[in-house]
This record gives structure tokens, C-alpha cells and sequence, in this order.
């Protein structure tokens, strides 16, 4: 059975509870809804806002969502922006490198509707920065911050610090756990940590910046000793992804799932889950993930409550 340190993510926004066993007494985030699967919204709620927007980050709360997924890039003088392009033409009104542009020009832009594009309509919200979103956001409204520049990883660990936001924070890394840059990406303003674990298939062996692993022997010996809040699979082989939970049920660590892509969940993705969910994302769900990230978080998180209710006895 692996075993894990994990923050306790909800429970403090100042500090990450120290390493216990997932018995420990202490109220946390594996306390809020112990069976209920995780829903992790891509780029936000874009029902009715832009990708990346406050609205479309915030109105997940109210969605029932448990977890945005978002993206943190750096300006012309470091300031670190909400923005998943290297570059602002398909989101906004503007166009050029997001590093060659000032924060205050930034700013200054208008966002296109949903995910953008050059005849989508533009509308009166602004990109956000990090520090916007971190100051609007619900306490219980847990962020995933994909860096996109590990140069910015420095100025995103001094913010959360000094807004104390880390422990509603996840970040994650494809790194393999045996550097030093490692352990330094590990202690990021106080945030939840997790691993990107790949399935190794063929002849791939794992590499210091890509991390791949062939069974969940693998994967214990290689994060043994280290404070997780989970794993991020992605995998060929259901097998893969139902062996790697069954060895870490009980110990409090999450088994994160994209469902964006076939190439992330063994051919399972969102557009074929909306003809079959029970196919996709119900499968995916039985075979032991605990979290989901979508592209449709308030659909995924109907589904998931109904069948959730349809099981009680």
C-alpha cells in the first residue's frame, strides 16, 4: 500500500497540515465528500464566459464544481497573468507574445467570447491577473495553476506566500522526482503537489523532465517518503489506471484524470462521453479515479450526482 503525507487542502489558507496518516483526526479536504469524484473544470465554466476569465473561473463554485484548472503566464516585466496562449490573438482584442506586452496594455484588452478566436465576438471583460483571481476566488474554490514558463515559478511562489493562498492550490509537474529541481518545485508557495505519472508503453523508460512509470510498484518505490496530494495518470491500459488506485485506496492520496483527449485515458474523452457517459466517464469513475478534468464541468458534475444518487440504497 502506498503511503502519503498530502495537505489538508480547505482546511487553512496559511499554512499545509504535516505529514499524518489519512486516519489523522484533522478536518480536511479528503473530509468533505469522501466518495464524491472531483470535477475539475478546464479553463473554467464557459457556458456563459470566456475561457480563462474571472466570471468563467468563479461561476464554477455556484456550479458545483470542486476545482478550476487555469493558466499563469508572465508579462514584459514579470507580472503573472491569467492566460493559456503564448500569445493574446485568439482570446482577445489584441495580438502579440503575452512577454512582450506591459500588464498595464494587458490589461487593457478585451476577451472573446468562449474559447476565442478571430470571429468570435469581443466583450467588455479583461484578461485577469493572479493576484485578481486568487483575491476574488471562494476560499472553498480550489485553483490548479498550470505554469506555463517555469521562470515564473519564483514570483508565483512569493504571491501565494504572501496572499497565503497555497493550500487551496494545486501545481503539478511531469518531472522525475530524482533532481534537486525537484524538491525546490515541491516546496511552491505552500501549494498541494502533484506528479504527472505516465504510462511507460513499448521501450519508453523515464527521463529527468518526463516521468513514466510501468506499475504502481514503480511508482511507489520512485515517490516514496514525499508529501503528495495525488497522482495525475495518464495511460493506454485501463489496467494501468485501476491497478494504481486499488493500491493507493485507503491512503488519502487523489487519482487525477483528463478526459480532454484519447491519448490521456485510454481512448475515454469528454465528446464521446456526451453520447455515452456511462461509457466514458462513468467507466473512468469505476475504474478508480477520484478526480476528472473536463471540458464540460457542469455536465460532467450532473451526471456524476445522479449516478451518485441512483446507487444510494
Amino acid at each position: 500500500m502506498l503511503t502519503h503525507c498530502f495537505p489538508a487542502l480547505f482546511l487553512s489558507l496559511t499554512a499545509l497540515v504535516g505529514c499524518q496518516s489519512p486516519a489523522s483526526s484533522v478536518a480536511g479536504y479528503q473530509d468533505l465528500a469522501p466518495v464524491r469524484v472531483k470535477v475539475v473544470a478546464h479553463r473554467g465554466c464557459l457556458d456563459a464566459a470566456p475561457e480563462n476569465s474571472l466570471p468563467a473561473i468563479l461561476n464554477c463554485s455556484s456550479a458545483g464544481v470542486d476545482i478550476v484548472e487555469t493558466d499563469v503566464r508572465q508579462t514584459q516585466e514579470g507580472a503573472l497573468v491569467i492566460m493559456h496562449d503564448d500569445t493574446v490573438d485568439r482570446m482577445t482584442n489584441g495580438e502579440g507574445l503575452v512577454t512582450e506586452i506591459s500588464q498595464s496594455e494587458f490589461s487593457a484588452l478585451k476577451l472573446r467570447s468562449r474559447h476565442g478566436g478571430a470571429n468570435v465576438s469581443v466583450t467588455d471583460l479583461s484578461p485577469p491577473t493572479l493576484a485578481e483571481l486568487l483575491e476574488s476566488k471562494p476560499q472553498t474554490l480550489v485553483v490548479n495553476l498550470d505554469v506555463k514558463d517555469v521562470a515564473a515559478y519564483p514570483a508565483v511562489n512569493t504571491m501565494l506566500r504572501k496572499l497565503g493562498q497555497g493550500a487551496s492550490i494545486i501545481l503539478k509537474t511531469s518531472m522525475s522526482p530524482d533532481g534537486t529541481a525537484y524538491h525546490d518545485f515541491m516546496s511552491i508557495g505552500g501549494a498541494a503537489f502533484m506528479p504527472v505519472i505516465r504510462q511507460c508503453v513499448d521501450e519508453a523508460r523515464p527521463t529527468p523532465q518526463i516521468y513514466c512509470a510501468r506499475n504502481a510498484q514503480d511508482i511507489e518505490k520512485d515517490f516514496a517518503g514525499l508529501n503528495l496530494f495525488g497522482y495525475e495518470l495518464i495511460f493506454r491500459d485501463e489496467a494501468f489506471l485501476r491497478q494504481v488506485a486499488d493500491a493507493t485506496r485507503g491512503s488519502g492520496l487523489e487519482i487525477w484524470v483528463n478526459l480532454l483527449a484519447p491519448e490521456h485515458a485510454a481512448g475515454h474523452t469528454d465528446s464521446l462521453a456526451l453520447e455515452d457517459p456511462d461509457a466514458h466517464w462513468g467507466r473512468i469513475a469505476d475504474l478508480g479515479a477520484t478526480i476528472m478534468q473536463t471540458d464540460y464541468p457542469e455536465a460532467m458534475r450532473a451526471y456524476l450526482d445522479q449516478r451518485a444518487a441512483g446507487a444510494q440504497p
